[in-house]
């Protein structure tokens, strides 16, 4: 189970649906295999099956890989993390390890 993206890889990316831009950009950034990870609202635009496909993803990741959330959608995600920093107009106001 994955993102879905194969049938949409010969599409110009202007011409993708949100939900699948966001699929392609996400599944290009898993495939790179890069030790951080940076997702910036990971779950915009993604369908509900989108959203269990990609915890599912984030889940069989390598547990040494740091990976940055930046959300509005903390529940969404809550399960991945281990230290939440939320900021308000560019000033940290808290700073939390689970």
């Amino acid at each position: 189970m994955g993102l879905d993206v194969q049938n949409n890889t010969q599409k110009s990316f202007f011409k993708l649906s949100g939900g699948m831009k966001q699929k392609l950009l996400i599944a290009m950034a898993i495939a790179k295999n890069s030790d951080i990870l940076i997702f910036d609202e990971p779950m915009a635009n993604l369908d509900l099956d989108g959203r269990k496909n990609l915890c599912k993803l984030l889940d069989g990741l390598d547990e040494n890989k740091i990976i940055l959330f930046i959300t509005h959608r903390v529940d969404e995600i809550v399960r991945f993390i281990n230290r939440a920093i939320n900021m308000d107009l560019g000033e940290v106001t808290s700073d939390e390890r689970a």
